[in-house]
This record gives structure tokens, C-alpha cells and sequence, in this order.
């Protein structure tokens, strides 16, 4: 997998997306270094689970752009980053479109056998049972959720990711429009 780690100042810039931003360059080409990228991260279960209930936030706040098109993100994704653009292809035109439910368990299907995660050992498995299946599933829930109290209330996405998440999409709203000034 490669992840764009260095760029001359000026040259790239991060998409401003809630969750699985890219780094878009507009001069220079990408080369590969050399060696290996390890992420040995040393926090507690407890660290990391918070972690991602935050971000399912943020992916939900995503998910929701995509479907009621919030204007909190940009979506498109510029650049040469080829790698980036299959992810975000798949992501946006087969996950999203997936049942609710169901597409964590496909992916973690995907972990699990077609990538061979089931040859990681017992701590692998609680890896890819955490991030691919736990975490989907807590955005799914997270974004049903949220339709079920905009059917119940009759309130928009915005009002309801405000109520339930605590998150304010108008002044994120405001921060893009001030920065396309």
C-alpha cells in the first residue's frame, strides 16, 4: 500500500473530507522509499476503542453527506493517486450501496478470507474482528440511528447528527465556504 508521507511545501494539499482524506498534489511526482512503515502503536484497548467511536462519528457525518448531500465535504478526489482513487471508487460505489448491516460482515469476510486474515494468529483476529467488523458495524448502527430519529422527528440529517452526535454541520458548512472565498 503506498501513503504519500513527503511533499515539498506548496505542492499537495489534504482533501477537506471528514474521514479518509488524501493528499492531492498539484506539482511533483511520487517515488517510492525505501524500507518499511510499521505502526506499532503501543495504547490501551480502551484508548483505541474510544478512538474509533470518534471516528465513526466522523465516517457517519460522511456517509450522511454522500446520501443527503450536506455540503460538508468535498467529493471528488484530484490528483494521481491511483491507489487512492480504486479505495474511494469502491468505497463510495459499492459499500455505500450495500445494505446497512450486511456490508460489515462482507467485508469482514473479504479480511478474514480473501485477504487471509485468518493466518494472523488470535491477535490478528481480534484486529480484524475490531476494525472490520466491530467498527462497520458501529457506523451502520450509528447511521441508522440517525434515519430512524430523522423518520421519528421529522428533522433533517444536519439536525439529527447534531442531536445525536453532538456535531454542529454549519459550521463546518461555513469553514468550506470561507475557504473556497
Amino acid at each position: 500500500m503506498w501513503i504519500v508521507r513527503v511533499w515539498r511545501n506548496g505542492w499537495a494539499k489534504f482533501e477537506e473530507r471528514w474521514m479518509d482524506e488524501h493528499l492531492v498534489l498539484s506539482k511533483g511526482t511520487v517515488a517510492q522509499l525505501p524500507g518499511l512503515l510499521v505502526d506499532a502503536n503501543l495504547q490501551s484497548l480502551t484508548w483505541w476503542t474510544e478512538k474509533h467511536n470518534y471516528y465513526a462519528n466522523l465516517e457517519v457525518i460522511d456517509s450522511l453527506d454522500r446520501k443527503y448531500r450536506l455540503g460538508v465535504s468535498e467529493q471528488t478526489l484530484g490528483g494521481h493517486n491511483r491507489q487512492a482513487h480504486v479505495k474511494r471508487w469502491l468505497k463510495t460505489r459499492v459499500y455505500a450501496h450495500l445494505p446497512l448491516g450486511v456490508r460489515p460482515w462482507l467485508f469482514f469476510f473479504y479480511r478474514m478470507v480473501l485477504r487471509r486474515g485468518v493466518l494472523d494468529g488470535s491477535r490478528g483476529m481480534m484486529f480484524h474482528t475490531l476494525q472490520g467488523l466491530w467498527y462497520r458495524l458501529l457506523v451502520d448502527a450509528k447511521v441508522r440511528e440517525i434515519e430512524d430519529a430523522m423518520k421519528q422527528d421529522g428533522c433533517d440529517a444536519s439536525e439529527a447528527a447534531q442531536r445525536m452526535l453532538g456535531i454542529d454541520l454549519a459550521v463546518r458548512r461555513e469553514t468550506l465556504a470561507k475557504q473556497a472565498q
